[in-house]
């Protein structure tokens, strides 16, 4: 029965690749010049201006996980222990799975980076 489970899981996997491989463009149909990756128009990365500075809201405001990460990473850069320590609780309070595991890892390590004895305690 083990075996059968395998062989039948291993025929769905090829069937699927099989799949994809046929609906994926061939890079002999793409023009010459151009890539076969579909270029993605996007709104320029959030960056600090002089009269805007990050707050965890601009991360909520972010439409992708990418530019939330990434002011997140700025926030981190820009921010001393007692900054790093209110984005710790305020991002631990959360319910939210993604703000609760990729943003507290953010900030833990950078406050890490910072000072690690403090970090620990």
């Amino acid at each position: 029965m083990r075996y059968l489970v395998f062989a039948m899981s291993y025929l769905l996997v090829a069937m699927a690749a099989i799949y994809v491989g046929v609906h994926i463009s061939k890079p002999e149909q793409a023009e010459p010049g151009r890539s076969i990756i579909h270029e993605v128009e996007s709104e320029p990365l959030i960056t600090p201006t002089p009269g805007h500075l990050l707050s965890l809201r601009d991360i909520e405001g972010a439409g992708t996980i990418f530019r939330q990460q990434f002011i997140a990473h700025q926030l981190a850069a820009e921010g001393d222990i007692p900054a790093l320590k209110t984005y710790l609780d305020s991002v631990l309070a959360s319910d939210d799975q993604f703000y609760n595991y990729n943003l507290s890892n953010i900030f833990l390590e950078r406050f890490i980076e910072l000072d690690v004895y403090a970090a620990i305690r």
